[in-house]
């Protein structure tokens, strides 16, 4: 079976080795990391589990990670775009933000392999390999290994470094944007800011905010009025009954910030986490019992028969 986690973890080492012995101002530098992405994100998955990796429209690709082979009809896994949905289940870090980025260099890639086009021609690394390092280290970190089990060390200091400068710069946009933003509303008139922090709060109850999944109300780092965090679900608790209801606790990775007053808007969870908005919030949905098991007594109603 070829989708076992030791089998892709070196391969994806060979292909992060053959990509770092490329000039790294050469196509061939890219082109050979979009491939370590590919095997390296594979193996992920079959750290948990290779039938992660199997394509479920047939039920022979689930077998053939059981050893049931038919060498007639190889196995097919999933293509690259279920595998990076995958991983924003599987890891809590790895958001939309992450699966877009992948999602671009794997496109990138199938153009440079399957066309007559250069992707990777004007593609320069300063746009592109501090987003792929970091990407890479959650995957391995994942995996419960480090970054010098992946390349050199060398390569591994550089890659390293390149993380850290990427998340001091975020830190730094962040901070003069919370500054610039509180800045000019506090030159507004006083009258003006209670108007813009009610008009913000009567956003904030009647839902006029664009929300991805899930929202919470928050207070402004920059104005201090009422404003809006919004993220994707990273997990959820075991439903409990309560009475006729189910409660269920989740817990929502934010994303997304947004005050109506002075306007401070923040994409992405390292943007907020740079904000000190990037811890959990922790909402309790109900939902009644019948209708979160799409449950319907009438289903199960038979008439009597032959008692006329």
């Amino acid at each position: 079976m070829d989708w076992t986690h030791d089998l892709l973890w070196n391969k994806s080492k060979i292909n992060a080795f053959t990509a770092h012995n490329q000039d790294k101002t050469t196509y061939l530098f890219p082109l050979w990391c979009s491939i370590a992405l590919e095997t390296l994100s594979r193996s992920t998955l079959a750290y948990v589990h290779p039938a992660l990796l199997a394509d479920p429209t047939k039920g022979s690709n689930i077998l053939y990670v059981f050893g049931y082979y038919n060498e007639k009809e190889p196995a097919k896994s999933v293509p690259m775009k279920t595998v990076f949905e995958r991983l924003t289940k599987i890891i809590e870090s790895f958001t939309n933000k992450e699966y877009e980025i992948c999602m671009n260099f794997m496109e990138r890639r199938n153009r440079e392999l399957h066309s007559g086009g250069s992707a990777f021609e004007d593609f320069p690394t300063k746009i592109w390999l501090a987003d792929f390092y970091k990407i890479c280290n959650m995957l391995i970190t994942f995996q419960e290994k480090e970054m010098n089990d992946w390349i050199s060390d060398e390569d591994t200091m550089i890659a390293l470094e390149m993380i850290k400068n990427d998340h001091n710069k975020i830190k730094v946009l962040v901070k003069k944007l919370i500054k610039d933003h509180k800045d000019n509303f506090y030159r507004k008139p006083k009258d003006l800011q209670k108007e813009l922090r009610e008009s913000a709060d009567k956003s904030r109850i009647f839902g006029i905010y664009p929300t991805k999944v899930y929202s919470s109300h928050i207070n402004c780092p920059a104005c201090k009025s009422k404003a809006i965090v919004s993220g994707q679900i990273a997990k959820t608790n075991e439903p409990t009954l309560d009475g006729e209801e189910i409660i269920r606790q989740v817990s929502i990775l934010p994303t997304e910030f947004v005050c109506k007053a002075c306007e401070l808007k923040l994409s992405g969870y390292d943007y907020l986490q740079s904000a000190e908005l990037g811890g959990y919030i922790i909402q309790e949905e109900r939902f009644d019992a019948m209708e979160y098991y799409d449950f319907d007594p009438a289903d199960y109603f038979e008439p009597d028969y032959g008692n006329d």
